[in-house]
């Protein structure tokens, strides 16, 4: 099958299927440039229960039965130990290889300008803001007020 057909040919021959030449496309593409850190998939194949493959600059796929994994994360070196990134600065899960590709990117350039902190992309401590916590603390700033109680505070103290 010809990767490259001719207009008058039927346009099912156009399409890219073959592996080998997604690599060839793939093999000069900036993002196969060896770098620290690397994009790996979440999960498995759904059906097959297998590791997804890896087509470098393109992303994940089970070949076997054409699924795809849907959460990707960053897996990186840094000062000793290892940083697994799932989500984006703003919090945004990384369910796309080319999201995924931009943040390793983005953190390649952080490295390079000494203003990489991990803490930055790490999940901030969460317990503050479950709501017993939030509550206990509403509370807390009622009664400092001199607030007498309210129906939400006998209510929330007898259950």
């Amino acid at each position: 099958m010809s990767i490259i057909s001719s207009p008058s040919q039927d346009r099912k021959d156009f399409l890219l299927t073959e592996l080998t030449a997604l690599r060839k496309l793939c093999a000069n593409s900036v993002s196969m440039k060896q770098s620290k850190g690397s994009i790996r998939a979440k999960g498995i194949c759904p059906i097959c229960k297998q590791k997804f493959g890896e087509i470098r600059g393109v992303g994940y796929i089970c070949l076997e039965h054409e699924t795809v994994p849907k959460r990707l994360y960053v897996d990186m070196p840094w000062k000793g130990s290892r940083i697994r990134l799932f989500s984006d600065k703003s919090g945004q899960p990384l369910d796309s290889y080319s999201r995924a590709e931009e943040l390793l990117k983005h953190l390649h350039y952080e490295v390079a300008n000494h203003t990489f902190d991990p803490s930055r992309y790490l999940k901030a401590d969460t317990k503050r803001f479950y709501c017993g916590n939030l509550l206990e603390e509403w509370i807390g700033d009622k009664k400092k007020r001199g607030r007498k109680r309210t129906s939400c505070m006998v209510l929330y103290k007898s259950t």
